[in-house]
C-alpha cells in the first residue's frame, strides 16, 4: 500500500507540474487587419514593390520568450504599389501570380512555422532582440530560413517587426534568374526577394 501511495503522490505532482507549465504558455493571435507584409523585387533596370496579406497567425510565448508560432499568407492578395499606371500594374500582378513566379492558381497559400527563437543582439541595430528560425513553405516547397526581429511586449499585446530576403530560386521561382540562365544581359531579375513585416498580436 505504501508503494501505491507513493506512486499516487508522484503522479499527482507530475500532473500539477505539467499543468502549471502549460499555464505559463500564452497564445497571441495575429491581428491580420493591422499587420502588413511589404515585398520588394529588383532587376537591373529598376525595382518593384507591393503588399500581400496575412490570412492568419499566432505566437506562443512563455516567460517573454517565443516558443512557437505559425502564419498563413494569402497569395491571392498580392498587389503592386510602385506603378501608377493601372494597366501596367495589373499586368505585373498577373505575371507574379502566374507559373513564372508564385503559381497562385495552384498554391493560394504560403506558410511559415517557427521552429526556434533565441535572444539576439545586433551592434548596428540595438532594437533587434530576437533571432527567428523556421520553415517557409512557398509553392508547396518547404525550406528553412532565419532572420533577426524586433519583439516588443505592450500592454494590449505584442508588436514585432522583421526585414529579410529569401533566394527565390530555392522555391523554384527561376524566371529570368542569372544564376540559372545565361545570356540574359541586363534583362535578368535578382534572386533575392525582400520582405518587411509589421506584426500586431492580441490575446
Amino acid at each position: 500500500m505504501k508503494g501505491i501511495y507513493k506512486l499516487f503522490i508522484f503522479l499527482f505532482f507530475i500532473t500539477q507540474y505539467v499543468a502549471f507549465s502549460q499555464k505559463d504558455v500564452y497564445s497571441f493571435s495575429l491581428l491580420t487587419d493591422k499587420s502588413t507584409i511589404e515585398w520588394e523585387g529588383k532587376k537591373v533596370l529598376g525595382t518593384h514593390n507591393g503588399n500581400v496579406n496575412f490570412l492568419s497567425g499566432f505566437l506562443k510565448i512563455k516567460n517573454n520568450m517565443i516558443t512557437g508560432g505559425e502564419f498563413v499568407v494569402d497569395m491571392t492578395t498580392i498587389i503592386n504599389t510602385d506603378i501608377d499606371d493601372k494597366e501596367y500594374s495589373d499586368k505585373l500582378v498577373k505575371h507574379l501570380k502566374s507559373e513564372d513566379f508564385f503559381n497562385v492558381s495552384k498554391y493560394k497559400k504560403s506558410f511559415f512555422k517557427i521552429t526556434k527563437a533565441e535572444p539576439y543582439k545586433d551592434k548596428g541595430n540595438s532594437n533587434l532582440n530576437f533571432k527567428i528560425y523556421g520553415d517557409l513553405t512557398i509553392k508547396g516547397i518547404k525550406k528553412p530560413i532565419s532572420f533577426p526581429a524586433i519583439l516588443r511586449f505592450e500592454d494590449n499585446g505584442i508588436f514585432a517587426r522583421a526585414k529579410f530576403a529569401i533566394d527565390r530560386t530555392k522555391w523554384n521561382i527561376k524566371y529570368k534568374s542569372n544564376s540559372i540562365f545565361s545570356g540574359l544581359g541586363d534583362k535578368f531579375i535578382y534572386d533575392d526577394i525582400w520582405f518587411e513585416m509589421d506584426l500586431y498580436f492580441g490575446k
